[in-house]
């Protein structure tokens, strides 16, 4: 298993492929020995600021190759980066700042006033993509020219050491804090090098969120390791993909099933050249054989993959590695990747059997070290000898292929997002006092994967439409976390024991449809 640091790996590649291009960000180009060189500068600016090994630096922004550099200067410096959801609300970004106890915040131009709104700005900002609008907010550049061209050593962090904190929604309505190590996030790129086929002279198309372990991860720094190049989008949308695939002729990307849809309806697809495209790996979603050979032959493909993850498995747990896996096995996870072990688990902790559905424990190098300031969580995802506990529910056919079968949790996967139901739960009966009782769940949706859905008992004689409680939410979540379908009953369906009976609900509304 990989032994060194993710900074040691990005210098070993600059080493090798010094005028090759790294990364293409709209008109901006940077070879990897031009990268190599801002990730010591910053490095040495931000340990001017008091970032030191152990330290937090939070970045709230769009994709851009700022975030990729804060995340290998961190990597230096022993310090850990944590992206932000551009899309959080203020109480989201503002309780977020506070957990994570950033020591500092890098922030986008255009995302500064969200930023002091939060009331959590009290330690150094540095501003990207534009002027400071406010006094003592240094620019992120002016960080860079600062810092000296070469100085003392910046250290020699552990493997072992945590580099990146990630917000997930696992949590009693709050997010929890994954730490994935060094080690961790090197494992996970021998997903790329052993089933993507990976080499430097692929051209990796990312729109997925940075933010987010997949467009983090899966792709974007098995490129940087293998000395491949990677093509920034500012964010995901179907007239850039098309724009940016084309004219810079990528090789690689990943679409989650919502958004391959999404990229199939436009109109800039019908007239757009992607035939440069080698491979898609697909996830975060449900998908149909027919969407996957659609893909295959409209995109002339040589490998449409799916995977299944999720952020504390840095994230790869299983893939079907071939488009003949993909498509004859369709909407499966695949089988588990080489380097970590999977057990479906039943509750009384035994092995579930054949086309019997069970709980995916992972246990690997990819596994994360634990949840941020949160030893009871960490607990219970974490067994004594280092299984995870994933949450999710699936069942595994004769040949050893894992198909999902939900989620045990209140955890909600839209467009690739997770959504805590319990959060949105808390969210509307905060905004809405003329509601007694909700319960949210998550139903199957051609376009998002899944749905969020609030299901809603009024007080007696209390008046309240869909319409109006959605702007209430409006301020307090972000609008993926919004629910999309609304239901208003008379009672909603209990277990013996008091709680909500989600599985009778989700019946219920599927009756109803």
């Amino acid at each position: 298993m990989p032994s060194l640091t993710l900074g040691e790996a990005l210098r070993a590649s600059a080493a090798r492929n010094a005028r090759h291009e790294a990364i293409v960000d709209g008109e901006r180009r940077i070879t990897y020995a031009e990268l190599d060189r801002r990730v010591d500068r910053l490095a040495y600016g931000l340990r001017a600021r008091g970032v030191t090994t152990g330290a937090v630096v939070a970045v709230l922004s769009h994709n851009a190759h700022e975030i990729l550099e804060l995340y290998f200067a961190c990597a230096r410096l022993g310090a850990i980066l944590c992206p932000i959801n551009p899309r959080s609300s203020s109480e989201e970004l503002a309780w977020t700042l506070d957990h994570s106890g950033a020591a500092l915040v890098a922030v986008e131009a255009e995302l500064q006033e969200p930023l002091r709104a939060s009331g959590q700005a009290n330690v150094p900002v540095v501003v990207h993509r534009g002027a400071s609008s406010h006094s003592g907010w240094l620019a992120y550049e002016s960080l860079i020219e600062s810092a000296p061209a070469a100085g003392t050593d910046l250290g020699d962090p552990s493997p072992e050491l945590p580099v990146l904190l990630l917000y997930t929604l696992k949590g009693q309505g709050k997010p929890l804090g994954a730490l994935l190590s060094h080690a961790n996030v090197l494992a996970d790129t021998l997903t790329a090098m052993t089933y993507y086929g990976m080499s430097e002279r692929d051209r990796v198309f990312q729109g997925m969120p940075l933010n987010h372990i997949a467009g983090l991860h899966m792709l974007t720094i098995a490129a940087f390791v293998r000395g491949a190049t990677v093509v920034l989008a500012r964010q995901w949308r179907p007239d850039i993909v098309c724009q940016l695939v084309a004219r810079e002729q990528c090789t690689v990307t990943m679409m989650v099933p919502t958004a391959m849809r999404q990229l199939f309806e436009s109109d800039a697809f019908k007239a757009a050249d992607l035939r440069s495209l080698r491979t898609v790996v697909g996830a975060a979603g449900q998908y149909d054989r027919a969407l996957f050979a659609e893909a295959t032959y409209r995109l002339r493909l040589d490998q449409m993959l799916f995977g299944y993850g999720l952020t504390e498995a840095s994230p790869i747990v299983t893939i079907a590695a071939s488009t003949g896996e993909t498509l004859w096995k369709e909407n499966s996870l695949g089988w588990p990747v080489w380097y970590n072990r999977v057990r479906l688990v039943r509750p009384d902790g035994t092995d579930a059997g054949v086309e019997e559905n069970g709980e995916i424990w992972v246990k690997g190098p990819n596994v994360f070290l634990g949840y941020h300031k949160a030893p009871t969580a960490t607990a219970a995802a974490l067994t004594p000898d280092g299984w995870l506990r994933t949450g999710d529910l699936a069942r595994i056919d004769a040949e050893g292929c894992l198909y999902f079968a939900g989620r045990l949790g209140a955890s909600i996967k839209s467009g690739g997002e997770n959504v805590d139901a319990i959060e949105v739960e808390k969210a509307i009966v905060a905004a809405a006092p003329e509601v007694h009782a909700v319960a949210v769940l998550g139903r199957i949706d051609a376009k998002w994967g899944e749905r969020v859905v609030a299901c809603c008992v009024l007080k007696p004689t209390a008046r309240l439409d869909a319409a109006t409680l959605q702007e209430r939410l409006r301020p307090h979540l972000a609008g993926f976390k919004l629910p999309r379908e609304m239901h208003f009953l008379e009672a909603l369906p209990m277990t013996e024991s008091g709680a909500v009976d989600r599985v009778r609900l989700a019946e219920f509304l599927e009756a109803t449809d």
